[in-house]
């Protein structure tokens, strides 16, 4: 299965997991973005792309980030760049992320070089 069909069986997989879970307090909300939207939760002064304050306090909120994306998108690419972002300020404030796909990818990227554009 591809796109949103494989999609649907990730998110359906996320909330099994949850829903199986014997301690849980009050109701669990789901956000699901598309890479597209993900730059309201992105702050990057780097390159003056990505600077509105109030991504700092949504991204701060998150308590778990689930990504699952495409294997045949690149890192380096200027459309996955919000989620390249995403998941560099994940690792290095800590938050806990859970990556799938083309995810591991990204992130074994953001591992290897800092999440830096390699000329």
């Amino acid at each position: 299965r591809n796109g949103r069909g494989q999609f649907d069986e990730f998110f359906i997989g996320v909330k099994l997991a949850f829903d199986q879970t014997l301690v849980r307090e009050g109701n669990i909300q789901f956000d699901v973005e598309p890479i597209s939207q993900l730059y309201k939760y992105v702050y990057a002064y780097e390159r003056n792309e990505y600077t509105d304050p109030t991504a700092i306090n949504l991204f701060d909120k998150i308590d778990m980030i689930f990504v699952d994306c495409d294997r045949r998108l690149l890192p380096w690419g200027k459309r996955t760049r919000p989620l390249l972002l995403l998941l560099k300020t994940a690792f290095f404030t800590n938050k806990c992320l859970f990556a799938a796909g083309g995810a591991t990818q990204m992130l074994g990227f953001v591992l290897s070089t800092g999440g830096k554009k390699i000329r």
